[in-house]
């Protein structure tokens, strides 16, 4: 999709995906300390608010050229928190 998105935004016309590839799914991550519990709840309500709400318009405005088919994640498939060790 990132490449899609470089494609999508080219005034000059000299950048062209192949056609049908598409590269598995994409993983991305927030790093944070294991000793804030609180922090990643804060923050994995805030994206499975932002992917539930606002998703597919951030989608459309930002990659008007890409088709959104099978992009958008699964708020229900976050990976939970980590709790801090103890100790």
């Amino acid at each position: 999709m990132v490449l899609e998105g470089f494609v999508s935004h080219d005034t000059v016309g000299d950048l062209r995906l192949v056609p049908g590839i598409r590269v598995g799914s994409e993983r991305y991550g927030i790093g944070i300390h294991n000793n804030r519990p609180k922090l990643c709840e804060y923050l994995t309500r805030k994206l499975v608010k932002f992917v539930n709400e606002k998703w597919d318009q951030a989608f459309r405005d930002n990659l008007p050229n890409v088709s959104a088919a099978d992009r958008k994640p699964n708020s229900a498939m976050l990976d939970p928190c980590e709790q801090p060790a103890a100790g």
